[in-house]
């Protein structure tokens, strides 16, 4: 990652929520553990206040007297803004200094008053505490929604872009694949174009002329199968492309309400099958008619591709395997490709052949 890629990532939109959250947070907490000190203190003062005035009289010190002025600095940060509690405070001091000098019930009367100032005052610096740690608490729960809104974006974000470099791959490799599986019969078409030339074979020589021309045809139109579109749609296309170059006639039959909701694996997969058998098909089968059906039985996904051409056996396949020495795999990828899936398929010869797969427990 260069610089310039590494300054863009670090001050995203989201990177910037995700800091101003984590200092709006940092300071919350800090000041509220704050605020909790000093209010600890305060409560503490409120009670020598009323000890104090409990044991005032004549004989205290004037320097216990002139530590009451200090309450107005321990209390500025409450009074500065509200002033009837500041006069409060003040009657509160001066009240003090007056019981020190009073005598008899004059002297009791002014306790009797100061205790219920005391206890005034410090039910309005509760409420006070109270109101504050609910702001801290607002703020910090606000900052912690923005940090989570913030790393759920990023998640979100990243996962889309996951996605996207998946899905990429994932073409990248289909269409791979499928230049791959058909560059095998396009090369062997040319090879023997190549040799009935040299034996002067016209009509040869045309045949794998076309079959080779078809099999590019094709590869073409299979390359460029956009994936992002609908399940359905795709192989739907893909059976015009078929009957387009090869002039064999397709029919599809969709009686599955799941078809499109089926994981994206399988349906590359599904993909992958049915282009190997349509190639399949069409060098091999010498048909004239292909049908496609999409069905559901329960929670399995049945898939079946028919046509109407001379069939094999799996028997006959492993003899001429083993005979030519030009290997046959499309049949073995597609088991290969089903077993993957967690399916099962049957290759049927009525006629022609039927290729069953069925997918167990995959609609729900």
């Amino acid at each position: 990652m260069n610089l310039k890629s590494l300054i863009k990532k670090l001050f995203s939109i989201e990177m910037i929520l995700i800091y101003f959250g984590l200092i709006t947070l940092s300071f919350s907490i800090y000041y509220k553990n704050r605020a909790s000190r000093l209010f600890a203190e305060y409560e503490h003062e409120a009670v020598n206040l009323i000890i104090l005035n409990n044991r005032l009289d004549n004989k205290t010190s004037a320097k216990t007297l002139s530590a009451l002025d200090s309450l107005k600095e321990k209390y500025y940060p409450f009074t500065y803004f509200d002033f009837s509690l500041e006069e409060e405070l003040d009657k509160i001091i001066s009240l003090f200094k007056n019981q020190a000098a009073a005598q008899g019930e004059e002297g009791l009367k002014i306790q009797q008053e100061l205790s219920s100032l005391i206890l005034d005052f410090q039910d309005k610096i509760s409420q006070k505490e109270i109101t504050l740690s609910f702001g801290y608490d607002s703020l910090m729960y606000c900052s912690s929604l923005l940090l989570l809104i913030s790393i759920l974006c990023i998640v979100f974000k990243s996962i889309k872009q996951k996605n996207q470099i998946k899905h990429i791959q994932l073409r990248t490799d289909e269409q791979q694949k499928i230049s791959r599986n058909l560059h095998d019969g396009v090369a062997q078409d040319l090879a023997a174009l190549k040799f009935y030339l040299e034996q002067d074979d016209k009509e040869k020589s045309d045949f794998y002329a076309n079959q080779a021309l078809k099999e590019v045809r094709y590869l073409i139109g299979a390359l460029h199968i956009d994936l992002s579109e609908d399940f359905e749609k795709i192989i739907r296309q893909m059976l015009q492309t078929f009957e387009s170059n090869y002039k064999i006639k397709t029919e599809i039959f969709v009686a599955s309400s799941h078809i499109s909701s089926l994981p994206q694996t399988v349906q590359i997969e599904i993909i992958r099958i049915l282009q190997e058998s349509l190639s399949n098909i069409a060098r091999h089968a010498k048909a004239s008619q292909v049908c496609v059906k999409f069905t559901d039985v329960a929670q399995d996904f049945k898939f079946t591709i028919s046509d109407n051409g001379i069939g094999f056996t799996l028997e006959a396949l492993d003899e001429l395997n083993k005979s030519d020495s030009k290997k046959h795999y499309g049949i073995q990828n597609i088991q290969e490709r089903v077993k993957a899936m967690g399916g099962t398929v049957e290759f049927v010869n009525n006629g022609g052949t039927t290729i069953a797969i069925t997918i167990k427990n995959i609609i729900h």
